[in-house]
């Protein structure tokens, strides 16, 4: 019974401890913090676990965001060398959302990346379909240049770390994260 309520005790408090951390975080980027955040922050965390990568969208302090999290190191160097094809030509697009052992939220269809031709700006645009969206992605040659050595980052440091690989403004933010 000791045992229990010592267990008891510690899980509560690193409940509580990493609660703080969240709402300290989130206080200093919003005015305000919910438990959804919290719960939803606890459920990526999770799903990061059971698969190689975890696509999501949420509302982020700098405008909408799909973020790619990862804990696999060779996931990310799969994916350099799938955007090194479209680079090359050798594939038409990238579906992130079908890319190697990749789980995306219930409200992500797909996030498909396209090289475009004579594209001066990235551009991210959004289709929703029965509350899925489907994202397309044009970078041009010099975005899709500027997304390998920012991958290629993650990858050498083999470090926790995050990029954006898209700008404000682009119509979302594209965030890659590994081991965070």
């Amino acid at each position: 019974m000791a045992i229990f309520a010592v267990f008891s005790l510690s899980a509560c408090a690193v409940f509580l401890m990493s609660v703080f951390a969240v709402f300290h975080y989130t206080a200093n980027n919003k005015l305000e913090f919910t438990m959804a955040e919290y719960l939803s922050y606890v459920w990526r965390w999770a799903i990061v676990n059971d698969c190689l990568a975890f696509v999501d969208y949420y509302l982020s302090a700098y405008g909408p965001t799909i973020r790619i999290a990862t804990r696999n190191r060779h996931w990310l160097v799969a994916l350099k060398k799938q955007i090194m094809d479209l680079s090359n030509g050798n594939l038409d697009s990238i579906d992130v959302c079908k890319f190697s052992d990749t789980k995306c939220s219930e409200t992500i269809n797909e996030l498909i990346l396209i090289k475009g031709i004579n594209c001066s700006v990235s551009c991210v645009t959004a289709k929703d379909l029965f509350r899925q969206t489907n994202f397309i992605w044009v970078q041009d040659e010099s975005g899709i240049e500027t997304i390998l050595g920012l991958i290629d980052g993650l990858i050498v440091s083999d470090q926790s770390g995050h990029q954006y690989l898209t700008n404000e403004g682009d119509g979302y933010l594209i965030e890659l994260s590994y081991n965070e």
